[in-house]
């Protein structure tokens, strides 16, 4: 997986979207901003 931590949310809290590079499939883990994500959440396909 490739990953890349920042704000995608706007809530003003880092999240972390992640690639499968197997499979093309994105996926987002929300943060709560004490250093926890919560449960990842496919955002799309095909990339």
């Amino acid at each position: 997986m490739t990953a890349r931590p920042t704000d995608y949310d706007g809530n003003g809290k880092a999240d972390i979207i992640a690639r499968d590079d197997s499979t093309g499939t994105l996926y987002i883990w929300a943060g709560h901003g004490d250093t926890t994500f919560g449960a990842a959440t496919k955002l799309t396909t095909g990339w």
